[in-house]
């Protein structure tokens, strides 16, 4: 009863910060049509991946969407994408969409895409991200990234596909991965 289960990370976005940023990502987006679609990207986080093969096929549907709505994509990675996903994203994407890459530009641009995006796509990988964009009200989807799942994670998937019944008769509640005493 003391226990309070939070569905999400506690977070707070600095307004001021965020406009700040904006303000010096603005003169370099100006000339992009909009609506302006934000690819927030993690980067490899058990069991979610960002192979060379991931960050392609990522940056191919994101710019395929934003292209759908006749706007522009605005990519953003983050420090755990690292280069050689970031080199992916960009072969994948040559000069159709605007880059803000980590090696290069730091953590400084993400408030401002934050502040500037229309909507977003963000990584499985990262709740904090995902939780970010959801925060500024805007639309905000999730893009799976593929999956290498360990054994335990294997069989648990097993176990899940075949229903409650069988985690129960194996000893688990309600679907929870809690062991009896």
């Amino acid at each position: 009863p003391n226990v309070l289960e939070l569905t999400l990370p506690l977070h707070r976005l600095d307004r001021a910060a965020m406009e700040k940023a904006a303000g010096v990502l603005q003169p370099q987006l100006s000339r992009l049509p909009r609506p302006w679609t934000v690819l927030l990207v993690g980067g490899t986080s058990a069991p979610d991946v960002l192979d060379d093969a991931a960050a392609s096929a990522l940056a191919k549907q994101a710019l395929a969407r934003a292209k759908q709505q006749a706007g522009s994509l605005l990519v953003v990675t983050s420090p755990r994408t690292g280069a050689a996903a970031e080199r992916a994203l960009a072969r994948a994407l040559e000069d159709n969409a605007h880059l803000a890459l980590w090696s290069q530009v730091g953590g400084n641009a993400y408030l401002g895409y934050l502040q500037l995006g229309d909507s977003f796509i963000v990584t499985s990988d990262s709740i904090s991200m995902t939780t970010e964009a959801l925060m500024t009200g805007k639309p905000v989807e999730v893009y799976r990234l593929p999956q290498r799942l360990n054994g335990l994670q294997q069989v648990i998937t097993w176990l899940a596909r075949r229903g409650k019944p069988v985690l129960k008769e194996l000893g688990f509640n309600s679907g929870l991965l809690e062991s009896r005493p």
